[in-house]
């Protein structure tokens, strides 16, 4: 074991355009105050909730086409684990099924079920150019439309200004989620919607729910939002909500609450298994995307034999060492007991920051011990710390902030992308990260 250390010292990422960075920085008089609370407000609309939004960023060329190899490469290799799930005793191994959803995916023949139709990569960013993958949100992931309507008004805005901004990504297009998922659905079930359930644990998470609703209905598709747990089923194994059937859905919902709904949605969980009822992702897709621990197996060389060399050529040195704490010798949970500033603990499905330990964030070293201990008894991942590069969110360099860079994938394609920056060690959004919409130059 002998995880490298990186970004060590860090400052800037070399792929950002310094100048356009610097020149929207300076942009302060009272119309640019107006604009920012204009975005917010567009945002909080969306959102369902309040979003902190900073300057957008640009990526260079040369930057922006790495990104774009990488990001084809590296869901092909989540897909391959995902299809290898069913078959492969080692990976089952390593990624476990939360006990209430095990039968379910032992259940689910269908290879239809096996593709990630949608999914968000969270990277750090290493002052020498690179970046590391900190995790795969193959679940519901948020902030690819807000972060998509941030970047188009902000375009809108400095267009007028004579700055060169190249053509946008496909989330900053109007009506680019509902477009998706109306195309996706049609090619998955043979025929277009007409409804659209926004499945969601009644008083849970909304995120994009709202936009996406708005989005259906100027697509001419009715759309409402309703907990998985009114789903019934016919004799014919129809999905049906109040009398009305229902063939295709937009499923957020995280998984350890899925974990914990289990019990009350027989019907919901039969129709996706039987694609009687489409939503993105599938079971598969989903909870073995969605797992952290997937990256213990990209990490590990002991699982090369899953992946064309041509794959690990372009994502290995993107991902940081990575293991699951339950498989590894006494030998390395000892030195990751020794060394909490080199090393983060991650519980598999959890989102929004929660159940994520920092070492250098812990106290001392033997609340950090007694976290690993616990942490391997539960089968977390252990990760090499992973220190990002800085932001400078004002012209004076008087607001430094960490920062990391978020990319929406639609079938392995870059559709979409944003940064968060803030002073956490953690920095979601549903903490204390602000959101800066990120334009690409190709």
């Amino acid at each position: 074991m002998n995880p490298v250390h990186v970004g060590a010292g860090v400052r800037s990422w070399p792929g950002l355009d310094d100048t356009f960075r610097e020149t929207t920085a300076e942009l302060s008089n009272a119309a640019t105050v107006r604009f920012r609370t204009h975005v917010a407000e567009t945002l909080h609309d969306i959102r369902g909730k309040p979003c902190s939004v900073g300057q957008p960023v640009l990526i260079k060329p040369e930057y922006g086409r790495k990104l774009v190899r990488f990001a084809k490469a590296y869901h092909n290799a989540v897909e391959t684990i995902v299809r290898a799930w069913s078959t492969d005793d080692a990976v089952r191994r390593m990624l476990s099924a939360p006990t209430s959803l095990q039968h379910d995916m032992e259940l689910d023949y269908n290879a239809a079920n096996n593709h990630i139709h949608l999914c968000r990569l969270d990277l750090h960013l290493d002052p020498a150019g690179g970046f590391q993958v900190l995790e795969t949100n193959a679940n519901c992931p948020g902030a690819l439309m807000s972060s998509g309507h941030a970047g188009a008004l902000w375009r809108e805005f400095l267009s007028p200004l004579g700055m060169p901004i190249p053509a946008p990504l496909d989330h900053e297009l109007t009506g680019w989620m509902a477009r998706w998922f109306i195309e996706l659905a049609t090619i998955e079930t043979g025929s277009p919607p007409d409804f659209v359930a926004l499945l969601r644990e009644s008083g849970g998470n909304r995120l994009e729910l709202p936009g996406l609703a708005s989005e259906l209905k100027r697509a001419g598709i009715d759309a409402l939002e309703m907990d998985p747990r009114t789903v019934k089923q016919t004799p014919t194994g129809e999905a049906i909500v109040n009398g009305q059937r229902i063939r295709h859905g937009y499923l957020k919902l995280g998984i350890k609450r899925f974990a914990r709904m289990r019990v009350d949605i027989d019907p919901f969980m039969s129709a996706v298994r039987r694609r009687t009822i489409f939503v993105q992702n599938g079971l598969h897709g989903r909870f073995v995307g969605d797992n952290k621990l997937c990256l213990a197996i990209l990490s590990d060389p002991t699982f090369r034999y899953l992946f064309p060399d041509k794959i690990l050529d372009a994502i290995g040195d993107h991902i940081p060492w990575s293991r699951g704490l339950a498989h590894c010798v006494d030998a390395d949970i000892k030195h990751i007991r020794r060394n909490r500033s080199a090393f983060v603990l991650k519980r598999p499905f959890d989102t929004r920051g929660r159940g994520v330990i920092v070492g250098r964030g812990v106290a001392t070293d033997s609340a950090w011990a007694d976290a690993v201990e616990r942490a391997r008894r539960a089968g977390w991942l252990v990760q090499q710390f992973v220190e990002t590069t800085e932001l400078e969110t004002d012209p004076f360099g008087n607001d430094t902030r960490r920062h990391d860079l978020s990319l929406g994938l639609i079938n392995g394609k870059l559709s979409g992308a944003f940064a968060r920056s803030g002073n956490d060690l953690r920095l979601n959004l549903a903490r204390s990260g602000r959101l800066h919409p990120v334009f690409i130059e190709l």
